[in-house]
């Protein structure tokens, strides 16, 4: 009888196991070819079972697998060999009765229609007279996490039966442990998006195996020391494919699990493709061996896709090679080729251009995560900007926006890698020659949006005041938040796109209303635009309206009360102030307050007086403004309010305005 053509796997991970070990053992070096196995193969691999018999008696985790009550364990019976002889037995007579099951259950492991009666096999096997047989139920001492009735401790409370399995899972069960290791203290079982990557793992291990239960005699360890048996599976596996490339999509599923004592249970994980085409680099490049000399830490930090601390100088010695480094951030972390060499030529400037005593301080571990420290080295970035040599992409791809941080920093990790490059400031630590070729890890984030607002306020202001006024006020430091501040209100009474929904969306971190981030992300994107006009690389800077996502149709009255920020019953009471305003004293006046408000010579007691003239008649006007100028934890937000109030008013122009040119 041929197992499936083709060899349909069970889906059972324990019984595959046993499959692709039998197959391996019979002589098939590729899991193409385990489509011939057959049950005559299967009796020449196992023969009268005394082999697998000694095998599984001499491996220490036999019982792990199928716990002390397993024949070939039992303490009940006193005879090693007699347990040895049983045992064989029972298994040869699970393999003569592969096809031939009788009791009426489909097999809960591989979906056959019949299943395996185990009394009469026992019985059969073992010669027991009629008046001293007994029943025996299928339990975790034949088949995993299997739980039967009587005392197990696996059986359910609600369970009603044993569980229904056929002869051929329970044979190749059997035969599993030797493709077994010890990860995360666990037995372990693999399964793969690739068949045929799965069947080299599982080959990889049972010859590890075979050869320890050849070579010498006691007990058979199986692998697992360390805590690196995977990787240094895989690394042989690695090294046998040479020059063939890791599937594009390949993942690996470790079963893990214990099925002895108490408490058995089992664990699905998954390694992902990016740990395994790490390791397949590392094998690769030949830093295989410096990975195992960081030990399984290292390892973990990589597999949980997490920065690894042992990566930067502590006390003057660095122990990781910029080759490792390089293709930890690359593969691990998903740093681009191209943020890396960013992070080298901002690290090389730095080394250069600062003080010798601030260097030493900032090459220390850690010593450029404070922002004082940041505060050293951003002067060097823009000036970078402004050679043409780092955009904000380049920015964007070592400090990511999105990134976690405690305080108000892009990201730290970006930092990190600054400050390795700074203690290795050798040629050979090049990104683009420690890893040989770009390995492309990351993407860069999309800031097509920030830049058509940085295009915007910068067109307005080299229009009124002139290009090299504004390339002095960002040489001297002097653009700061209440600068971008007074020019979102300008903008905002000449086009859509300038209100304070969108201000909280681009010019703010999550909720704190800090814009020092994007201030300088905006910094940079004005110190490229001079030096592109500069160099004739453009003739203008490309703007256009339709670059916003508000668009005109979506600045209707109503449409901009909602995204102003204020809060009911202040919103409401404001409206009515500033339409009264209008109706009073006319569209061209009107204009010209809001010239007022842009040079700042409108302030807040200003906008109190108007709304308490427009709303003389509502009783609670008074307490209204004075609760407007709190949050909704009491907090005073007089500042922020006066911008919102200030926003408005210049957005209301603007589309009362044409209004009255349409009417008139």
């Amino acid at each position: 009888m041929q197992v499936e053509e083709g060899l349909q796997l069970t889906g059972n991970p324990f019984v595959d196991t046993g499959i692709a070990v039998v197959g391996v053992l019979r002589g098939y070096t590729e899991y193409s070819k385990l489509s011939q196995l057959s049950i005559s193969d299967c009796q020449v691999v196992h023969g009268d079972g005394s082999g697998l018999a000694l095998t599984n008696e001499r491996l220490k985790s036999i019982t792990m697998w199928f716990t002390t009550n397993l024949v070939l364990k039992n303490p009940a019976i006193k005879s090693r060999s007699q347990r040895r002889k049983a045992y064989a037995h029972i298994v040869t007579a699970l393999l003569d009765e592969v096809g031939r099951e009788t009791f009426p259950r489909r097999c809960e492991a591989c979906g056959n229609s019949r299943s395996l009666d185990l009394t009469a096999l026992y019985n059969r096997a073992l010669e027991i007279p009629h008046e001293r047989q007994v029943e025996h139920n299928i339990g975790r001492e034949w088949f995993p996490l299997a739980g039967s009735l009587g005392s197990d401790a696996q059986a359910l409370p609600s369970a009603s039966r044993g569980i229904h399995l056929c002869a051929k899972c329970l044979f190749f069960v059997q035969y599993a442990p030797l493709a077994s290791i010890i990860y995360r203290g666990r037995l372990a079982v693999f399964q793969s998006t690739s068949n045929e990557f799965w069947y080299s793992l599982v080959t990889s291990i049972v010859k590890e195996l075979h050869s320890k239960a050849t070579g010498a005699s006691g007990s058979i360890e199986i692998p697992g020391k360390g805590g690196v048996a995977l990787e240094r599976h895989l690394w042989d596996l690695f090294a046998q494919m040479k020059d063939t490339r890791l599937p594009e999509h390949l993942e690996v599923f470790v079963w893990m699990f214990t099925n002895s004592g108490t408490s058995p249970e089992c664990q699905l994980i998954e390694i992902p493709n990016f740990y395994l085409r790490f390791l397949y680099e590392l094998g690769r490049r030949g830093l295989a061996n410096d990975a195992l000399r960081l030990g399984r830490r290292f390892l973990a930090c990589a597999e949980r896709r997490q920065d690894y601390s042992g990566l930067y100088p502590w006390k003057g010695k660095t122990h990781v090679s910029p080759k490792l480094y390089t293709l930890y951030q690359s593969v691990v972390m998903g740093c681009s080729t191209r943020s890396l060499a960013i992070a080298y030529e901002l690290a090389k400037k730095a080394n250069e251009l600062l003080p010798k005593k601030t260097v030493d301080q900032l090459k220390r571990r850690g010593g450029l995560r404070d922002p004082i420290s940041h505060g050293r080295l951003r002067p060097i970035i823009l000036q970078m900007a402004g050679k043409g040599q780092l955009t904000l992409q380049d920015y964007l791809s070592l400090f990511p926006r999105n990134a976690p941080t405690k305080i108000d920093l892009p990201s730290a990790h970006g930092w990190n890698i600054i400050n390795y490059y700074m203690n290795h400031p050798e040629p050979e630590a090049d990104p683009s020659r420690a890893l040989e070729g770009s390995l492309d890890g990351g993407a860069t984030e999309d800031a097509s949006e920030l830049e058509a607002y940085a295009s915007a306020i910068y067109i307005d202001y080299v229009n009124s005041f002139g290009r090299e006024r504004f390339a002095k006020i960002l040489e001297s430091h002097q653009i700061t938040p209440e600068w971008l501040r007074r020019r979102w209100i300008d903008l905002a009474r000449k086009q859509a796109g300038f209100d304070y929904y969108e201000w909280r969306r681009i010019a703010t971190e999550g909720e704190k209303p800090g814009v020092w981030v994007t201030l300088f992300e905006l910094e940079l994107l004005w110190a490229r635009f001079l030096h592109d006009e500069k160099d004739g690389e453009k003739e203008k800077t490309g703007f256009s309206r339709t670059d916003f996502v508000l668009l005109e149709s979506k600045t209707h009255e109503t449409e901009l009360s909602e995204r102003s920020g204020l809060v009911e019953p202040f919103r409401s009471l404001f409206i009515r102030t500033l339409m009264s305003l209008l109706e009073r004293v006319g569209i061209e006046r009107f204009g010209r307050l809001v010239d007022k408000m842009v040079r700042g010579e409108i302030g807040l007691s200003w906008f109190r007086s108007q709304v308490f003239s427009a709303c003389r008649d509502i009783a609670d006007a008074e307490d209204v403004w004075e609760s407007s100028l709190s949050d909704a934890w009491g907090r005073l937000v007089i500042r922020e309010r006066l911008f919102q109030m200030q926003l408005y008013l210049a957005n209301f122009y603007r589309v009362s305005k044409v209004v009255y040119v349409s009417e008139n």
